[in-house]
């Protein structure tokens, strides 16, 4: 597993070199597996960039937030639709 935490480091760093965003939040599969790959890749992209994010956590969400998103999207777009005021 430490050639592909090496890989996501690899990746993530351009992202946090050029946002340099203060919190970084693992999603879909990659979350499910939790600490055993946070911490490695704390370590790992400490090493490739100058300022690491302060927090770097996966979500809560797991491979279900892709899935979540979509329905609260759905469900917002309704709401705007369903209880917009009528055009004058």
């Amino acid at each position: 597993m430490d050639r592909q935490v090496g890989f996501l480091a690899q990746g993530l760093a351009s992202v946090v070199c050029v946002l340099n965003p203060a919190t970084v939040i693992l999603g879909g599969e990659i979350a499910g597996l939790g600490q055993a790959v946070v911490d490695p890749l704390r370590r790992a992209l400490g090493a490739l960039v100058p300022r690491p994010p302060r927090h770097l956590i996966a979500s809560s969400l797991g491979g279900d937030a892709v899935a979540l998103g979509a329905v609260q999207m759905a469900l917002q777009d309704a709401d705007t639709r369903l209880l917009a005021s009528p055009a004058a």
